[in-house]
């Protein structure tokens, strides 16, 4: 019954050093690089996204403009218009 045990414990230690070695972290170094990459990662994103909204905000601004822009020459459209009734 001992030599069960112990082959038992054997498979197990085996297993545990297996899986240790499979999920172990990183090292220090492997880690850094790691991390570094992911933060030019978010960073480029982040750039990426900025110019998305950039983009979005100075188009939304020049329909904005041309909205303004062509509001104003109707209404000076009418008003002359309105004017040249009443001279009638």
């Amino acid at each position: 019954m001992t030599g069960g045990r112990f082959l038992y414990f054997c498979s197990g230690l085996g297993v545990g050093i297996a899986a240790a070695f499979l999920w172990a972290p990183k090292s220090g170094r492997d880690a850094r690089i790691h991390l570094m990459e992911r933060a030019s990662d978010g960073a480029d994103y982040v750039r990426r996204q900025g110019v998305k909204m950039r983009n979005t905000v100075r188009d939304k601004i020049d329909r904005g403009k041309l909205a303004v822009k062509t509001t104003a020459e109707a209404m000076a459209e009418a008003l002359q218009e309105g004017k040249a009734v009443l001279r009638g």
